[in-house]
């Protein structure tokens, strides 16, 4: 655990590394507002040494101008250290979150698929934030409260060694005090960030899905849900707080024992005359002027704690490598040229195998088809073509090169994708169609938006193009969402189209108009079609059939229905369903 935390520790100094300056100026502060700590006590000594027992005018009269100077020295170091710590902080937390964030954006699917969003959510916000905290705060305190510490302690030790060793007994019982309740808060913090992370994971699934939510009836279901995942936050973060709350107080009660006992030893000192009635004053009000910072370091220390524990989380996801990444001399494409040729492919989600022995070839112009009942592989087929995973055997060949060779970038510059499940942002419409060509002027935006039958309603639309569709275009039916991606696609001009059931979502109108657009766009273009409605892909050059992810037939239409196998069994059993609905 110790290693973990230090390890923590260096990996945050890397983030401070680049604003050493600000941070030595903080430090400078920090030092100058300890220091005068102990100055103001002297003061207090030669107050009452030779000020009211000499009856000093002139020094009764500066004094006080001293005080003023002194509490307006540390006013400015002070507010210096605080405005420049929590600079340092709020800087380290915006790149640590965009580091978190970019590399996010570059690990595998695989990843996304066992981590649920809501806790990729509480790392880039929750534990952040917990972590900024602890940077702009913790280490300001630690600095400016041991720099004050070590001046009291050192003009404690001046004014009177015997009691600052009796003040100081105290210390390794504090330190054991503060350790103890220290780890159990870290492991109290991790869990209480783990609680987070699941009441984020609800309520982003629950909103994320408001329709079924709402169709079901399960709002008190999901009310219940809530209201339990919020009971163990709770729970887990007042016994995290219970922990934090208790460093304080102990600390106070065990420093309340050396306190009464240097009262009664160092008053008896002053009565013998071993001892100045000014020096045990100001020793005394060193001493108490010692608890503030010790308390503070005992609070900063439930901050580290709570800061470990998120930064263990934040790190942990940093130290992910991606599964798909660019090999050392990639190979980068500009056009696709001939084929894509899958060879002996095989794959499997964990443990379960997906696809056995696929091989099967797409030539430039053509379009392919893949059928099959659900669970086949046919999703699979079109992720492995982008990328998003890779063969566990066999290799995915374009143009002659293995995918795994080909520079990512250029491969995906290549593709246009319309999933089963249409992505949309909540922004206009103009800027969903746009977002894979940015550049695109206005004219090609409605271009593309025409070749998909997607122009007529949004012109009808309040704000036309510009109008904000919501998250997941929920403003738009089915259909117009599909459209909107189709137009997407289209705009990017790929040379290889991608269409993963591109109209399972659609109403009888909207499919007409989508088999319109695709039989206009479709004549020059390299195509994967993976259907659902197998009445779609009749045109289709090739047809691959797959079945328990291996493939059973291949062909056209005409020809697979002549074979009377399974793909027919599947067609037939599909018009049997459409004519009883």
């Amino acid at each position: 655990m110790k290693q973990i935390k230090n390890g923590i520790y260096a990996r945050l100094l890397t983030f401070v590394k680049p604003y050493w300056k600000r941070f030595i100026l903080a430090l400078l502060c920090m030092v100058f507002t300890g220091g005068l700590s102990a100055v103001m006590l002297w003061l207090i000594k030669d107050m009452v040494d030779k000020v009211l027992l000499n009856k000093n005018i002139f020094l009764l009269n500066l004094i006080p101008f001293l005080i003023i100077g002194i509490s307006l020295l540390q006013g400015v170091f002070n507010y210096g250290q605080r405005y420049l710590m929590h600079w340092i902080g709020q800087k380290v937390v915006f790149d640590i979150r965009n580091k978190l964030y970019s590399h996010l954006q570059r690990l595998s699917l695989s990843f996304f698929s066992h981590k649920p969003v809501g806790e990729i959510i509480s790392r880039l916000t929750s534990d952040i934030t917990t972590m900024q905290n602890a940077l702009s705060r913790a280490i300001g305190d630690i600095v400016k409260e041991g720099v004050t510490v070590v001046a009291l302690v050192g003009l404690l030790i001046y004014f009177n060694w015997q009691l600052a060793l009796i003040s100081l007994a105290i210390l390794p019982f504090v330190v054991k005090l503060t350790t103890n309740l220290s780890n159990k808060l870290r492991k109290m913090s991790r869990k209480v960030r783990k609680k987070m992370a699941t009441l984020t994971s609800v309520i982003q699934e629950t909103f994320s899905s408001i329709r079924i939510v709402k169709a079901f009836s399960m709002e008190k279901y999901e009310r219940e849900k809530f209201k339990n995942r919020s009971k163990e936050y709770f729970k887990a973060e007042m016994k995290s707080q219970q922990i934090a709350a208790l460093i304080s107080p102990l600390v106070s009660l065990i420093s309340s024992f050396g306190i009464a006992f240097i009262v009664w030893f160092g008053g008896k000192q002053v009565i013998e005359g071993a001892m100045t009635a000014g020096e045990f004053v100001a020793f005394m009000g060193g001493l108490l002027s010692l608890y503030r910072p010790m308390a503070r370091l005992g609070d900063v220390s439930s901050v580290i704690q709570q800061a470990v524990a998120s930064g263990e989380r934040v790190f942990e996801i940093l130290n992910i490598t991606p599964d798909i990444k660019n090999p050392s001399n990639p190979v980068v494409i500009s056009e696709f040229k001939d084929k894509i040729k899958f060879e002996n492919v095989s794959f499997k989600y964990d443990e379960e195998v997906v696809l056995k022995d696929i091989n099967f070839e797409i030539n430039k112009g053509e379009i392919v088809a893949i059928v099959g009942p659900s669970g086949a592989g046919k999703t699979t087929i079109a992720n492995l073509l982008a990328r998003f995973y890779d063969p566990d055997k066999g290799r995915i060949l374009i143009d002659g090169n293995d995918l795994r060779q080909v520079d990512i970038l250029s491969l995906r510059n290549l593709l246009g994708i319309v999933t089963q499940d249409t992505i949309l942002f909540n922004d206009t419409i103009y800027n969903n169609i746009s977002y894979g060509k940015p550049e695109a002027t206005e004219k090609e935006v409605i271009e593309a938006a025409k070749a998909a039958n997607a122009h007529s309603f949004i012109e009808k639309m309040r704000n036309g193009y510009q109008t904000y569709i919501h998250e997941r275009g929920q403003r738009l039916s089915g259909g117009q969402q599909q459209r909107i991606a189709i137009a997407r696609a289209l705009l990017k001009n790929p040379s290889i189209l991608i269409l993963d059931e591109a109209t399972s979502e659609m109403d009888s109108e909207s499919e007409t108009l989508i088999q319109e657009a695709l039989s206009r766009l479709l004549q020059s273009r390299t195509a994967l079609v993976i259907a659902h409605r197998l009445s779609t892909i009749k045109s289709a050059d090739k047809i691959v059939v797959l079945k328990d992810g291996r493939i059973v037939e291949m062909g056209k239409h005409n020809e697979l229905m002549k074979k009377s196998g399974y793909y027919r069994y599947l067609y037939e059993l599909q018009f049997r369903e459409t004519s009883q609905t």
